[in-house]
């Protein structure tokens, strides 16, 4: 069998001239005392790599082709919601989109399909990871002639917004091996990059990662005036928070970030320009544009209000009728949205609870028929408690407004993490507020459907991330995450936690009526733990729990809460 040789020779490298402190950086990564060979490029305008590969002959009797290169990525300084993505060209084809990513990592896109296996990471001074890339390539590339290969960045970067943002993240190719990986590593690389991967099920139900909120920047009717205009115009970009168009959120979602299911929740008219009925009706076209059975879109829209906090409503159907205007009091919001349920599925959400932005969340506004759930990180960070490591910006000034305060008062909530991303990156994006970034929603539903995906969030089949996509299981007395049982007031509960994770388990806590209960610390990426209570639940209190799991490099999750009534 045969596999060619990814990186052979230089056709061009446009870009600035690697930081010192970025050449040391990777020179560390790669095992070499110098890093001034090998070549980067970053999201920023213009910078391009070219170079030629090998000649490209069939690995196997398919005729498909196995490239195999060398490479690093960093995720760059902490700045105002970098985005990581870069597209692959193939003899002048574009061929394949990836981003900057902390764990090993496989693409497929049309007939190509690219894994990054990580060998090194470092976390300081920033995020970056090397290793060996596998690129699959049908047969039509196995031409026997060297393949003329190219990296660059699709997202523009608008020097003169103040939030646009530059990133400093990147990629490097090189041809350099030594302490990389040994050529006996590359069977296990081929089998990732050709086989699709398992995915867990449960329950008669399987895993699926999403964002359920980030912002787009361009209202139609404002776009449509030209470009140019739209983007002089700062103040416009400020209201409508992101920066790039809904069609470009929905593709970096479904190709860069490979998400199975995402929700574009911009505001509905608390800014000036708020959407009207036709920029509504674009969002919709745009979620059935992309939606497939590899893809669910879910529709939605954000609500902030003064001495509210901030709230996004969730719809079931494809086609729901335009969400109430923002700028009027969230009481209104919510008897306009409960006088739509007869005829409309929704849901509506509680995030960034404890932070200052417009306001804090206000918890006397919970409805048990319309909130089922809690987005409890994004990139702000945790909204979990107040002594969290995971601080939401000014966490210090609310401190009755956590989660924890919620479930003290008995809302019934399950969790959800997403990335409140306004940078055109769904599913990705970090913050100087927050280095770990980014945020996921996990569910676990019976199908890919928009339907299925709601009904599991609405149902809390559901468990939230810092950006990690990990296996998380959690049942008490076998009731799964997110279930109300009943239990002997005698009997001790039993709960069980199982978690498969790209990194291995510092620790997994047991949160109990809002205070830690046990702790169990890991060594593995895979744990069991199986624990009983020893405090049995006096008759007619209702005992909540919940997990937390803590990776080694930081990352968390917490899974739904199942509430257990003594009788």
């Amino acid at each position: 069998m045969n596999i060619t040789k990814g990186f052979v020779r230089l056709i061009h490298h446009y870009g600035a001239e690697i930081p010192a402190w970025q050449r040391n950086l990777i020179g560390q990564l790669f095992g070499v005392a110098v890093a001034r060979v090998g070549y980067l490029t970053r999201l920023r305008p213009n910078e391009r790599l070219e170079w030629e590969s090998d000649p490209a002959r069939a690995f196997d009797d398919s005729g498909r082709v196995i490239v195999v290169l060398h490479m690093a990525v960093g995720l760059g300084p902490d700045g105002y919601m970098p985005s990581g993505e870069f597209v692959l060209s193939i003899n002048g084809e574009e061929v394949l989109e990836f981003r900057a990513v902390k764990y090993s990592t496989l693409w497929k896109q049309d007939d190509i399909r690219f894994y990054y296996e990580v060998k090194h990471k470092r976390t300081q001074p920033e995020t970056a990871t090397a290793g060996i890339g596998y690129l699959a390539l049908p047969p039509r590339f196995a031409t026997g002639e060297p393949l003329r290969m190219a990296l660059y960045n699709r997202k523009k970067t608008y020097q003169s917004l103040d939030r646009a943002g530059i990133s400093d993240r990147w990629v490097r190719i090189d041809d350099y091996p030594r302490n990389l990986a040994n050529v006996v590593y590359l069977d296990d690389g081929v089998k990732a990059v050709l086989a699709d991967p398992e995915r867990p099920a449960w329950n008669g139900r399987q895993l699926y990662f999403g964002d359920l909120h980030s912002h787009s920047g361009r209202l139609e009717r404002i776009y449509r005036q030209g470009e140019r205009d739209f983007l002089r115009d700062r103040s416009v970009v400020r209201r409508n928070c992101g920066i790039k168009d809904p069609d470009e959120y929905y593709r970096y979602a479904r190709h860069a970030s490979q998400l199975d299911f995402y929700c574009l929740s911009d505001h509905q008219g608390s800014r000036d320009d708020g959407m009207n009925e036709d920029d509504w009706a674009y969002r919709l076209e745009m979620a059935h544009k992309w939606e497939s059975p590899e893809f669910a879109t879910i529709l939605g829209s954000e609500f902030v209000g003064p001495n509210a906090g901030h709230w996004i409503v969730y719809f079931r159907s494809g086609n729901p009728l335009i969400p109430p205007a923002e700028d009027q009091p969230m009481p209104d919001i919510i008897a306009q949205l409960k006088q739509r349920l007869a005829n409309e599925k929704l849901t509506l959400v509680p995030h960034q609870v404890a932070t200052l932005c417009s306001s804090p969340i206000n918890w006397d506004l919970y409805d048990p028929k319309l909130t089922r759930m809690v987005e409890i990180y994004s990139h702000w960070g945790s909204g979990e408690h107040p002594e969290t490591d995971l601080p939401c910006q000014e966490v210090d000034m609310h401190p009755a407004c956590f989660v924890d305060t919620a479930l003290r008062r008995g809302y019934r909530l399950g969790f959800i993490a997403s990335t409140d991303e306004h940078g055109g990156a769904p599913g990705d994006g970090i913050t100087f507020f927050n280095p770990l970034g980014a945020g996921l929603a996990c569910v676990w539903a019976e199908d890919l459907t928009r339907e299925n995906i709601y009904d599991s969030l609405w149902d809390r089949w559901c468990f939230g991330t810092t950006g990690v996509r990990m296996d998380l299981r959690f049942t008490v007395n076998g009731a799964a995450m997110g279930r109300e049982i009943d239990s002997d007031s005698i009997k001790r509960n039993l709960i069980q936690v199982e978690v498969d994770a790209p990194e291995k388990v510092k620790e997994i806590v047991l949160i109990k009526d809002g205070d830690e209960a046990a702790v169990k610390p890991g060594r593995r990426r895979r744990e069991q733990w199986e624990w009983e209570d020893p405090a049995p639940t006096a008759a007619g209190r209702v005992a909540i729990y919940y997990p937390r799991v803590v990776l080694q490099d930081g990352e968390q999750a917490w899974g739904s809460p199942v509430w257990v009534k003594a009788e």
